[in-house]
């Protein structure tokens, strides 16, 4: 397992490798992670500096609602909904759909709302991404298969490397052209890290602690063309005209204050939940670093034309002071990079 991903989930307080082996499904472990969340919304980030961005996010959330009217939502992964406002949406829409592999949360966020609009919201559990529970499933079926661990690793991984299969593909059970809004909630940089832990972890439960998944190769991410694939669903079932909210957070970065008070973006890098890789931003002062720009990746899918994308760096702990060659003495942050696009359905 990825230890940045181990040090994010062992850092809410819980041995979550030890969890994940008691785990039966890697719907199981999508289950213990929202329990997690649901003891600290917050993932251990001050309030001070997490209250004001879940403001700036349902703000967002609720611009892009705006250009849909009425008539029915679908909101894919909204695990706990709390980081918008099911109230809201639900007094908005006609329907709202909550379409996550774990139904417990979206299922007591919507026990939770006033009894007049629990009617028109409903639960549907189901794999957003339309693509990755079947791939996990055939990787499964090679390890259980496989006498040795090495070669289980590799077959593993070419099942994540090669080109989806049709039979892969899984189209969410939703008329076409049925929505008036979607929205994906930090879908797509979750698509990739626990599905990979959950493969690794069958892989020592089975070899050891010894076997590893990237054992003899790097894991392949399989994480953009299971992007691409559910924003081809979102397309799918949105009504021509309408809106698409993707919401993600894709990395972390390390910010400096200057001592002239300008903020300066120093470095990025892969946050430990797994992040998005693509290329450089520099309009965010990335000068060269790698990092996978969000209105990169809503770029590549077709049939959609941009109606805003807005950015937000969520400052994960307090300040310390660093000095930086070329900049000096800073008050230096890590600060998690959240992204919002708002697209809409071409036609």
């Amino acid at each position: 397992m990825d230890p940045r991903i181990l040090s994010r989930m062992n850092s809410w307080g819980v041995d979550f490798q030890t969890e994940m082996r008691k785990a039966k499904s890697l719907a199981e472990v999508y289950t213990l992670v929202n329990r997690i969340r649901r003891s600290d919304s917050r993932c251990g980030v001050p309030a001070a500096f997490f209250n004001p961005f879940l403001a700036w996010h349902q703000k967002q959330v609720g611009l892009a609602a705006g250009f849909s009217g009425n008539g029915r939502a679908l909101v894919a992964g909204p695990g706990n909904c709390g980081d918008f406002q099911l109230e809201c949406l639900a007094g908005r829409f006609d329907e709202v759909v909550l379409l996550d592999v774990d139904a417990e949360g979206p299922e007591i966020a919507r026990q939770r709302l006033p009894e007049h609009l629990r009617g028109k919201v409903s639960v549907l559990v189901c794999d957003a991404s339309a693509y990755v529970g079947r791939v996990v499933a055939r990787a499964e079926e090679a390890i259980g298969r496989s006498s040795s661990g090495t070669d289980a690793a590799a077959v593993v991984r070419g099942i994540l490397a090669a080109p989806p299969l049709e039979s892969d593909l899984r189209p969410l059970p939703l008329e076409s052209d049925s929505f008036s809004f979607v929205l994906s909630d930090d879908v797509l940089p979750n698509i990739y890290p626990l599905p990979i832990a959950w493969l690794d972890t069958k892989l020592k439960m089975k070899f050891g602690d010894d076997c590893n998944l990237s054992d003899g190769g790097q894991v392949p991410p399989i994480q953009l063309v299971a992007a691409l694939v559910h924003l081809a669903e979102a397309h799918r079932i949105l009504e021509p005209g309408r809106s698409l909210a993707v919401s993600a957070s894709v990395a972390y970065v390390t910010v400096a204050v200057t001592p002239d008070n300008r903020e300066r973006v120093v470095y990025c890098h892969e946050g430990p939940d797994g992040g998005l890789v693509l290329i450089s931003a520099p309009r965010l002062g990335f000068d060269g670093e790698r990092h996978v720009g969000l209105d990169l990746l809503v770029g590549m899918a077709s049939g959609f034309s941009p109606v805003f994308f807005e950015t937000y760096r969520l400052p994960l702990a307090e300040a310390g002071t660093d000095t930086i060659p070329g900049i000096g003495t800073t008050e230096t942050f890590i600060a998690a990079l959240h992204e919002f696009a708002c697209l809409k359905k071409n036609g």
